[in-house]
C-alpha cells in the first residue's frame, strides 16, 4: 500500500487511488467530476471525516496542526472550459480553471468575462467562493460594486451530504433554487464544493466599460463573523441567523469545519 493509501481512512479506498495525493503531508482528494466529489462527500459524511476545500492560490493553504486528521479536497482537476453557448454570451467553466486565463481563451471569439482581468490569482470556483468583486468609478463620480455573483448564471455544486445540485441563478423560475445558488458567493468552502459555473460574458465592444475596474479586498472576516454570531430562527437572507441555518442544513454532519480566520 502506498503512503497516500495509508494516510486515508478505509471508507475512501473504494475511490481510485490516483485521485489522492499528499500535499505538505495533508492527504488530498482531486475529483474529476461532480459525481466523484459527491461520492467523496457521502463517504466523509458517513465516517465523520473533516474536509477542507481548496483551490490554487487559496487564501488558506492547508498545512499545520489545525489540519491534522483533515482531508483536503482540491479542485485542480475540475479545469475544463466549455463551449460558448447562448448566442455567445455564456460559458460553463470548471471550478479549478484559472480565472485570469478565461479572457485569453475567449478573445478570438470577440468575447470577454468582465471580471477576468482583475489581478486575482486563483480559480473560478475560488473567486466565487470568496465573493470576489470589482469596483468601478462612474462618470458622475459615484462608485459601482460589481460582485462576481452578478455574472454567474448557474452553478453545479456537490453538497456535504453527497448530492449533486444544479442551481440556476438567473431566469430559472425557481426562487428557492436561485436564493441557494447566491449563497455560494461568498461561502468560503463551508457550504459544499462548487464544481462548475456558467458565467455571463460580454462582447469585446463593451470592454471599455470595465477597463477601470479595480479589485476589492478579499477577506473572510465579515462572513465568518456572521456564521459565528448566528443562531437558528431567522428566515431573512440578510441575517447571521439565516446563514447559520443554511450551513446547518447543507452540512448537518459538520464535516466542513471553520479552519481559518
Amino acid at each position: 500500500m502506498s503512503a497516500v493509501g495509508r494516510s486515508i481512512g478505509s471508507p475512501f479506498r473504494a475511490l481510485p487511488e490516483d485521485r489522492f495525493t499528499l500535499q505538505k503531508g495533508i492527504p488530498t482528494f482531486h475529483p474529476e467530476s461532480a459525481e466523484e466529489a459527491a461520492t467523496f462527500f457521502r463517504l466523509a459524511s458517513g465516517s465523520g471525516q473533516n474536509i477542507f476545500i481548496t483551490g490554487f492560490g487559496n487564501n488558506v493553504d492547508p498545512e499545520g496542526a489545525r489540519f491534522t486528521n483533515v482531508i483536503a479536497l482540491r479542485t485542480d482537476r475540475l479545469n475544463r472550459l466549455g463551449t460558448v453557448s447562448g448566442e455567445g454570451l455564456r460559458v460553463e467553466v470548471g471550478s479549478g480553471y484559472p480565472l485570469r486565463e478565461i479572457n485569453q481563451k475567449l478573445a478570438h471569439r470577440g468575447l470577454f468575462f468582465p471580471l477576468g482581468d482583475l489581478p486575482y490569482v486563483g480559480s473560478v470556483g475560488g473567486a466565487i467562493a470568496v465573493g470576489l468583486s470589482g469596483q468601478r468609478c462612474n462618470p458622475d463620480g459615484s462608485e459601482s460594486i460589481l460582485p462576481i455573483k452578478k455574472f454567474v448564471l448557474q452553478l453545479t455544486v456537490a453538497t456535504p451530504t453527497g448530492e449533486v445540485k444544479r442551481l440556476g441563478v438567473s431566469g430559472s423560475g425557481n426562487g428557492a433554487q436561485e436564493e441557494t445558488a447566491r449563497l455560494y458567493s461568498p461561502s468560503w468552502g463551508l457550504f459544499g464544493l462548487i464544481v462548475s459555473a456558467t458565467l455571463r460574458l460580454a462582447p469585446l465592444s463593451a470592454h471599455s466599460e470595465y477597463s477601470g475596474v479595480t479589485q476589492r479586498k478579499v477577506e473572510s472576516g465579515s462572513f465568518l463573523g456572521a456564521l459565528r454570531e448566528g443562531t437558528a430562527g431567522s428566515s431573512s437572507p440578510d441575517t447571521p441567523q439565516y446563514l447559520s441555518k443554511v450551513r446547518a442544513k447543507l452540512d448537518p454532519g459538520g464535516i466542513l469545519p471553520i479552519l481559518f480566520d
